[in-house]
């Protein structure tokens, strides 16, 4: 007796590892691959305001920091005695937006609707004292 075989595409990729950095002795662990959602969010975050996007980094950072280390990196960012500065901070985006992207984060010419390739504008007149 021949059945239907239902045929289901299958999209699935293989598995890579989590990005990780380093922070003193901390080890922070983030997704593998930028979320597809995250992807959209730093669009959003780069047509905001500046203090606006100083306010989604935070939600930014909570869609790609893997559980296992959010916590930690939760505390350090509020730590008066071991914090994340905004100096590292601002090296952490840089070094995942590059690993994420395969480029550089150096700014370059800017595409068509003014975002640079990189996301870079994210961070652009930030009044961060850096």
């Amino acid at each position: 007796m021949i059945t239907d075989v239902e045929v289901i595409p299958n999209f699935s990729e293989p598995h890579k590892p989590p990005k990780k950095f380093r922070i003193d002795d901390d080890v922070f662990e983030c997704a593998p691959e930028l979320p597809a959602g995250a992807s959209t969010f730093l669009v959003k975050m780069s047509r905001a305001g500046d203090m606006e996007r100083v306010a989604m980094l935070g939600d930014f950072l909570d869609m790609i920091v893997l559980p296992e280390s959010a916590e930690r990196f939760a505390a350090r960012m509020i730590s008066p005695k071991e914090p994340i500065t905004i100096s590292q901070l601002l090296k952490v985006i840089e070094f995942l937006m590059e690993t994420y992207t395969g480029r550089p984060t150096q700014p370059s010419s800017s595409s068509a609707d003014g975002l640079t390739p990189t996301g870079l504008s994210l961070m652009d007149g930030l009044p961060l004292g850096v």
